[in-house]
């Protein structure tokens, strides 16, 4: 069980790393249509930097 205090004050609970790997790792990330999204930007009006 986590209750020390000092990991939540750290930020050593949820460090980036954890986070990204727990997003990519979702159904959600692995469903994302990436070329949709690309046209749905491009078609607004906005330029993609990826």
């Amino acid at each position: 069980m986590l209750t020390y205090p000092g990991l939540f004050t750290s930020g050593a609970l949820f460090t980036q790393d954890y986070l990204a790997d727990g997003i990519r790792a979702s159904a959600q990330y692995q469903a994302a249509d990436v070329k949709a999204a690309r046209a749905a930007i491009e078609a607004m009006g906005g330029r993609w930097r990826g």
